[in-house]
């Protein structure tokens, strides 16, 4: 899978684990901005959906506390943001790992 096709699959994974409906050109900023954004609105609106959301999409916990401490570097909604994409992006290396594996098999259980 080239870099196109893992882009690509990384927004459709975050589409259907966020429920957005995200293009799949969006480029990297872009989609940082927008999942930035809907952060913020989470944070301010509905913080239990936020904390269920991080947690069924396994974003690690001390970096989640991390990016939420008054003293961090960036804005807590840009931080979580990265961590989202971040993790996204680590499914996607994982299951293209496993499949390789997988088709290099021998076929036995």
């Amino acid at each position: 899978m080239n870099i196109q096709e893992q882009h690509i699959a990384t927004i459709q994974l975050i589409n259907k684990d966020l429920e957005l409906n995200l293009l799949s050109d969006i480029n990297d900023m872009d989609l940082l901005d927008y999942i930035a954004d809907w952060i913020y609105a989470l944070v301010d609106n509905n913080p239990e959906q936020l904390f269920s959301l991080l947690y069924r999409l396994d974003v690690d916990e001390q970096k989640v506390h991390a990016a939420m401490r008054l003293d961090a570097k960036e804005p807590t909604n840009i931080a979580i943001a990265k961590l989202i994409i971040e993790r996204q992006k680590q499914k996607i290396q994982s299951r293209i790992l496993y499949s390789d594996e997988n088709d290099k098999g021998d076929g036995s259980w």
